[in-house]
């Protein structure tokens, strides 16, 4: 299995991106550090690991970066590097990038 941290994720686009790693055979952990991530994030945590059973991975939520030696991916979703495009585009990127 490929171990998978994903930081920061609270939109659309880190659900697509997280249930097609999973899809993929990757086990997550979600970085929310702080309530307010976790507030953020609403019900997608939760989502994702109901979802991970179907593939028989992992959804753990961290707080902090102690696991990040044993990652093997690390994505930063909300890494907008074109921020003129529209949010839709980003995301449909991001969808077809990991699928």
């Amino acid at each position: 299995m490929t171990l998978t941290m994903i930081l920061f994720p609270h939109s659309a686009t880190s659900s697509k991106l997280a249930e097609g790693l999973l899809k993929e055979g990757h086990d997550l952990i979600l970085y929310l550090p702080t309530d307010i991530h976790k507030k953020l994030s609403y019900t997608l945590p939760t989502d994702l690991q109901i979802a991970a059973k179907d593939f028989r991975n992992s959804v753990n939520v961290v707080s902090d970066l102690n696991q990040l030696s044993e990652v093997d991916v690390l994505v930063i979703p909300s890494l907008d590097v074109l921020p003129e495009k529209p949010r839709d585009e980003f995301a449909a990127m991001c969808n077809g990038t990991f699928k």
